[in-house]
């Protein structure tokens, strides 16, 4: 049992923006000097890419600070704006949390109390009180007689939905918080339930990677390698686990063609990749590599 694979999509982070890409594939040579420029061009590629892919000229200093600053002060406000939305939402659940808390009081019934746990979770997450839900929702897995990878995976979501919030308000060090104890659910799914440790241990490929978003420190890259070291030998695998292998080698084929300039190790990762899925772009890209 897989649940819902639509996680599953390609990082844009990784090898396979068209308008950097080409670029990277006509370097033929690969020392040290062109992978130093390519780590200054990447960035200002991948923001072409967003932007249309225009690459306009280096503003002058001056310039150059008053962006920085405006930036500062965007983000700035956009904290001011999370925290004040965090308060009005923490304020707005106060009178349905007492309410709960009575009903709760006023029931013996496991069942019962487990129903009002559930959907008071519910409740609090489509009011984007994610605090008060994850709270709920781990009283509710407490009680819980027995809990599948669902009930567990529900509050790693949780964690990840979290973590977006305080993300679109510049709150990163809180995001970070929540991926890591998103992490953690996911590493004790994998342990509780070793049928689905390839699962699991995508997942936390997935969150890691969004620690880690411009892939410089390689933190999901020890997730990706245990992936490729559990499916690449297994006969008859799935659909999702075909998937999860594809993205996994992606990954591994782009941190060693632009972090350790391994183009061979990158060209063996793009080989794998093509036996899954040969029409993959960014592994052609790789194998025609001279």
């Amino acid at each position: 049992m897989l649940p819902n694979m639509q996680h599953l999509k390609s990082n844009t982070s990784l090898l396979g923006g068209k308008h950097w890409i080409g670029i990277v594939l006509r370097i033929v040579s690969f020392d040290r000097m062109i992978i130093t420029a390519l780590f200054v061009l990447v960035p200002l590629l991948t923001m072409a890419q967003a932007s249309g892919g225009q690459i306009t000229r280096k503003p002058q200093v001056s310039r150059q600070t008053h962006s920085t600053s405006t930036k500062k002060s965007v983000d700035n406000q956009e904290r001011k704006k999370g925290l004040d939305e965090l308060e009005r939402i923490k304020t707005q659940g106060e009178a349905l949390e007492r309410n709960l808390e009575d009903e709760l009081l006023r029931t013996n019934d496991s069942n019962k109390k487990l129903d009002i746990l559930k959907n008071a979770s519910l409740t609090f997450e489509r009011n984007k009180d994610f605090e008060r839900a994850i709270s709920y929702y781990n009283r509710y897995l407490t009680l819980l007689p027995q809990q599948s990878i669902d009930d567990f995976e529900n509050i790693a979501k949780l964690y990840c939905k979290f973590a977006d919030f305080y993300s679109e308000y510049r709150l990163n060090e809180y995001k970070k918080e929540m991926l890591i104890k998103a992490d953690e659910v996911y590493k004790n799914i994998g342990q509780k339930f070793p049928i689905h440790e390839v699962y699991a241990t995508y997942q936390r490929a997935s969150v890691n990677n969004k620690l880690d978003t411009n892939m410089e420190k390689g933190l999901a890259k020890p997730y990706y390698e245990r992936i490729a070291q559990l499916l690449t030998g297994r006969a008859n695998k799935t659909n999702g686990e075909k998937i999860m292998l594809k993205y996994s080698l992606h990954y591994l084929m782009s941190y060693a063609f632009l972090y350790e300039g391994n183009k061979a190790a990158a060209k063996r990762y793009a080989s794998e990749i093509l036996a899954i899925d040969p029409d993959f772009a960014p592994a052609v890209q790789i194998r025609d590599l001279p």
